[in-house]
């Protein structure tokens, strides 16, 4: 490294600022549920040419310096970026098709509008229902398709699933008293 001379090593350092950049700006850290994994791995590829052709640029405006080393690095750093987002794209997948990364929820309210986010819960597994809470016990289902009713939004503070509950969902009617 002590014998690279800084006009070489511009080219690389700009390829590499405008991938990291880009990947951060166009959300490509993020592995959405509804991105499908070939759109995805294009988009990074396409950010990895992109920081190819920004570095050939900073080598030609540098005088050519640094170019022999911006083509190799390039294609290895592309088809590096690719591959490693296919092998994430499979992991989250995988823990996505766990229940590892469903935040788990409760809802207060065993209303219609609960009964249609639970439904919706069950045939996408996007998030964990863990049960329902709501003050009309009397007039409540024993559960909400197969979601069971935990007590009064009051026994929510207490209850001992309160401590897994990443999210509280309000599904009450808006003319609710």
């Amino acid at each position: 490294l002590s014998a690279v001379r800084l006009g070489d090593a511009v080219p690389l350092l700009a390829g590499l600022a405008v991938v990291l950049v880009l990947l951060r700006t166009l959300g490509l850290y993020r592995f959405g549920r509804d991105e499908t994994a070939a759109r995805h791995l294009l988009a990074v590829a396409g950010v990895g040419l992109t920081g190819a052709g920004l570095g050939l640029g900073a080598g030609l405006l540098l005088g050519g310096q640094g170019m022999g080393a911006v083509a190799p690095w390039a294609g290895a750093a592309t088809l590096a970026l690719v591959l490693l987002h296919g092998v994430w794209l499979g992991v989250v997948a995988r823990w996505r098709g766990q229940g590892a990364l469903s935040p788990n929820v409760v809802i207060v309210g065993a209303t219609r509008n609960a009964e249609a986010l639970i439904a919706r819960a069950l045939e996408r597994r996007d998030i964990n229902v863990l049960g329902v809470f709501d003050d009309r016990l009397a007039r409540s289902p024993a559960s909400v398709h197969g979601v069971p009713v935990l007590g009064t939004a009051g026994a929510l503070l207490s209850h001992r699933v309160t401590p897994y509950v990443d999210r509280i969902v309000l599904a009450i009617e808006p003319r609710a008293q």
